[in-house]
């Protein structure tokens, strides 16, 4: 456990532009499934 920690942080700091890129991606495919949903 402490160990993934530890893995996700530095991976976090080396990649941080892209992982934001990613939740951002990820948070609109949500939004737009529920879009659809609500539809």
């Amino acid at each position: 456990m402490s160990f993934n920690l530890i893995f996700f942080f530095f991976f976090n700091i080396k990649t941080i532009p892209f992982v934001k890129v990613f939740s951002n991606i990820k948070f609109y495919k949500n939004h737009l499934k529920y879009c659809v949903i609500r539809l």
